[in-house]
């Protein structure tokens, strides 16, 4: 327990309730689904309905007390859970037409000492290059992250991401939107992406990062403002909330 606890952040089931809905919108109706940090299972708990027939879902949790509750709770109902580290779980490439979930943040490394591209990637950008690779042409991957995906002053991460899948949407969750069952105040992300097959040219006009527009400043902080990603500089009704440089 002591191991995991920077990680063990938990995600409000409204929110959750919210990436379903996007997901279908997106398209997707059923199919094989990962959730490759599953907790005790509330992206599978507060799954729709209408969907629950219709996957197959295999979790993946390296907490061992998190993944016994998770395989008590969803492995009677099918669902295939595995208790191991997501670098070390053996899973087909291509396979799955969804990944979903909340990634764990921070900047230290997964232990994966193989050359894959992503490999030294810190370990929220790390869950989303091996999701990438486990999800079918046309599959999606949709993940809580760090803001530091969109906005981390090297371009490498989103270059490659963007070479690998496009952009379907982002929203900026505002700060202490985990608060509650968390008791986290990091700035988080949802991400929505669509691995893009062989050929195919998707956009990366969200690779590169802008200046706060003044419309999207908060008042009370006037003085100095970070710098935005460009996909929410152009699309601001993503961005929940006004943006402040905080020390």
């Amino acid at each position: 327990a002591l191991a995991s606890v920077n990680n063990s952040h938990y995600t409000e089931i409204h929110v959750i309730e919210a990436i379903w809905q996007a997901v279908q919108r997106f398209g997707f109706d059923g199919g094989r689904v990962i959730e490759p940090s599953a907790g005790v299972g509330h992206f599978i708990g507060a799954m729709p309905g209408t969907l629950v027939e219709r996957c197959r879902i295999t979790a993946v949790e390296i907490d061992r007390i998190a993944g016994r509750l998770l395989r008590t709770l969803y492995g009677p109902h099918g669902v295939d859970v595995r208790v191991e580290a997501f670098e070390k779980v053996s899973l087909p490439e291509s396979w799955f037409d969804l990944a979903i979930g909340n990634v764990p943040f921070g900047s230290y490394k997964a232990a994966d000492a193989s050359h894959r591209a992503y490999a030294r990637f810190s370990i929220h950008n790390y869950f989303f290059g091996r999701a990438l690779e486990l999800v079918r042409p046309g599959g999606l991957v949709c993940f809580i992250t760090s803001s530091h995906t969109m906005e981390s002053q090297s371009d490498n991460v989103r270059e490659y991401l963007a070479s690998q899948a496009e952009l379907l949407g982002a929203i900026r969750l505002p700060a202490g939107a985990f608060a509650g069952i968390a008791s986290t105040e990091v700035q988080t992300d949802i991400l929505f992406l669509r691995k893009r097959g062989r050929g195919e040219q998707t956009r990366s006009d969200w690779v590169r990062r802008s200046l706060v527009p003044e419309f999207m400043q908060h008042r009370q902080f006037p003085d100095r403002y970070p710098q935005i990603n460009a996909w929410y500089a152009q699309q601001p009704q993503f961005c929940i909330g006004r943006i402040a440089y905080r020390s």
